[in-house]
């Protein structure tokens, strides 16, 4: 949670409420007036799937409405509570990228990866391509290459930042359709 408030402020985006809430209570009335008062849309919950979908469905229950739901990966249970779904218009989880997205295999642990080698694939295509727009090997311009065009691989498009890091996901919105997490477009 102090990482999207972090976030937030760094957006100079301040959030309406923050509002914890006790693991356990079934009764969710003073957050649910919270919540309808401040006018809230959108929620951020880190906690469990069925103490999210409690409270968006005291809200519904109340005659609010919470459009999007945002959840960290511990909300992608087997399936999603069914009044979570019913209750909000989006519900978002964010789970680990894979490297799926561009069809990679993948290998233990968890979070899976894509695979080692394609990862080292994708360096050298990436290296390959500065080289040839720089017509050198000379570090600093191939440095300098690198940053500012990064480069389509075989996982994907990568970039990098000022500072030279690799600009690439590490966690994308997934939603429950047809059964299972999938990826959200």
């Amino acid at each position: 949670m102090f990482t999207i408030r972090r976030s937030a402020i760094a957006a100079k985006v301040a959030p309406l409420l923050v509002a914890p809430y006790i693991s356990g209570t079934k009764d969710h009335a003073a957050l649910v007036f919270q919540l309808m008062e401040a006018n809230i849309d959108l929620v951020v919950f880190p906690g469990q799937p069925l103490e999210a979908s409690m409270i968006v469905d005291q809200v519904r229950s109340a005659g609010g409405k919470i459009e999007t739901v945002i959840g960290a990966d511990v909300l992608a249970a087997d399936a999603p509570p069914a009044r979570m779904i019913a209750a909000t218009r989006e519900f978002l989880v964010m789970l680990p990228w894979t490297g799926r997205e561009f069809g990679l295999s993948l290998t233990p642990p968890n979070p899976p990866r894509p695979a080692e080698h394609l990862l080292a694939v994708a360096a050298i295509e990436i290296w390959t391509s500065a080289v040839v727009h720089v017509r050198s090997l000379d570090a600093e311009s191939v440095s300098a290459a690198l940053r500012k065009l990064g480069s389509t691989t075989v996982v994907g498009p990568v970039l990098f930042d000022d500072k030279g890091d690799a600009v690439v996901p590490s966690f994308l919105p997934h939603v429950w359709k047809e059964g299972r997490w999938q990826v959200r477009r």
